[in-house]
């Protein structure tokens, strides 16, 4: 009786040997290449950009998302000041209030 592999198993040995073949021409034993110093200061000038580019986009946002953190403390506190109510009823009860 010949066993028929179910499709799964044959793409996912199909991708693993492309994959080794890949990492064996991507990685090879020996790399003849020279890095001048202008590669290097390409490579260094894309860290310090990335690294400018996040610090703008967080001073970017950061206004936004303090003012979430307010809004979340702001319903704990409420509802540490409430009592007899159940927790849940009582974020939904703030929820609402701050829809409106």
């Amino acid at each position: 009786m010949v066993r028929i592999r179910p499709r799964n198993q044959t793409n996912r040995r199909l991708w693993s040997i492309v994959l080794l073949a890949l990492l064996f021409f991507i990685f090879p034993d020996k790399a003849y290449a020279y890095l001048e110093p202008g590669s290097t200061s390409f490579v260094l000038q894309l860290i310090i950009s990335v690294l400018v580019g996040a610090a703008i986009a967080i001073k970017t946002y950061w206004t936004r998302t303090k003012t979430v953190f307010a809004y979340l403390l702001r319903i704990i506190r409420r509802i540490g000041s409430h009592s007899g109510v159940n927790s849940i009823d009582r974020i939904q009860e703030e929820q609402h209030k701050y829809d409106d």
